[in-house]
């Protein structure tokens, strides 16, 4: 039987450990969820396990698991037949309104704090490539190493998650896991099989895994409590438990219960809003003001809590470069990131992810050259529920 190898430190068994929550969780739809598969769109058919989290490039909604959505507002929206999750898909070729992509699997097993294209990955501080395509072999690979591609040919991030060795000591197997459509997954591929299969692959090393911080404690303990086709609880909003909103948006709040209750809504910790409910029921829920809201059955004792959120951004271009004003408007959110958008209709940045200095996050002004073929931006923000953005800023 192939021996596994072992990681070194923490921080190995972090990255391990974070990789598998990504590939290894089943859980079973209570509606059809939209995905993409080999050109079509389809569906994850209600009340069929699925195996690893969801792939989806959701550009237009920012609904990116372990980014912008934590991992218990994700298992919340699975349970809620109500939620954002069964809605007609948003993202690039119609996925599902949350998921993973490949640089996020990858860049949430290393600990990475920030989003990163494939095209800037080697960017990173700590990333250094070790060898081209087809100029390495077995023996040069390194658990928790990374296959990288970009390029016409193809454009990709994985990570290896185990290196096999038989009896005799020799490389048999090597592991790699990945998000691809229409799930995360984790392949053993024997050694031909696997040079074949990532012929158009570098590699590239780490080299701050002994870094890498070990894993949450709560999302931890909500993927091992997690009952696979368990029920909603008594109250759920279809963004899920701790999401963001941004002003004029609408939260659907559903409520599950056969007993006559009252569902109050408490904006920063003061009540605004009562009704009563008796049995499953569904209801609109569009306030005027900022803030952040909890709705809670007052006889059941369950609660769902969530963000509505709004920024003001302004900008001033001159000789080439833009100036950048942002405030979230929020004491509790902080300037995360930015990115330039691509001239016209489509929401795909030009590439993920401007580094800010510590003190351009604190003024909030932003200076940059803006790049050939940028037509917007967008200034993300961060709370404790997550990434969020106010809508796409055109200046063409």
């Amino acid at each position: 039987m192939p021996i596994s190898t072992l990681p070194k430190n923490g921080g190995e068994r972090a990255a391990l450990a974070r990789a598998l929550q990504l590939t290894d969780f089943v859980f079973t739809p209570v509606r059809d969820v939209p995905t993409y598969i080999n050109g079509k769109n389809c569906f994850f058919p209600a009340g069929t396990q699925v195996h690893g989290f969801p792939f989806s490039a959701t550009e237009k909604t920012d609904k990116y698991v372990t980014e912008n959505a934590q991992i218990r507002t994700f298992l919340s929206a699975i349970r809620n037949p109500y939620s954002t999750l069964y809605a007609p898909g948003q993202g690039l070729s119609y996925g599902c309104n949350y998921g993973v992509v490949c640089v996020a699997l990858v860049r949430y097993a290393l600990g990475i704090p920030y989003r990163v294209s494939t095209l800037l990955w080697e960017k990173i501080p700590g990333m250094r490539r070790i060898a081209d395509r087809g100029c390495y072999t077995a023996e040069d690979i390194r658990l928790l190493d990374i296959l990288y591609a970009c390029g016409k040919e193809r454009s990709h991030v994985a990570l290896v998650t185990d290196i096999l060795k038989d009896g005799d000591g020799k490389i048999c197997e090597i592991e790699v896991s990945e998000a691809v459509r229409p799930c995360c997954r984790r392949v053993r591929y024997p050694l031909s099989d696997f040079f074949e299969a990532w012929k158009l692959f570098h590699l590239v090393r780490y080299e701050h895994l002994a870094s890498v911080p070990p894993l949450n404690e709560a999302d931890a303990a909500l993927l091992k409590g997690y009952k696979d086709g368990e029920a909603p609880r008594a109250i759920e909003v279809d963004n899920g438990d701790f999401s963001n909103y941004l002003l004029g948006q609408i939260a659907t709040l559903a409520t599950f219960t056969d007993a006559e209750d009252t569902v109050q809504i408490y904006k920063n910790g003061v009540l605004a809003e009562a009704y009563e409910v008796c049995g499953r029921s569904v209801r609109a829920f569009e306030p005027e003001e900022c803030g952040y809201y909890t709705a809670r059955l007052k006889e059941n004792g369950c609660e769902v809590s969530f963000a509505f959120l709004r920024a003001k951004t302004d900008f001033k271009i001159e000789n080439g470069s833009i100036t950048i004003t942002a405030d979230p408007c929020d004491e509790n959110s902080k300037i995360h990131y930015m990115d330039f958008r691509i001239a016209g209709e489509g929401p795909r940045p030009l590439a993920k992810y401007e580094p800010l200095t510590e003190a351009e996050k604190k003024s909030g002004v932003i200076t940059r050259k803006i790049p050939k073929n940028a037509g917007g931006f967008k200034v993300y923000y961060e709370n404790a529920y997550g990434i969020w953005t106010h809508p796409l800023t055109r200046f063409l």
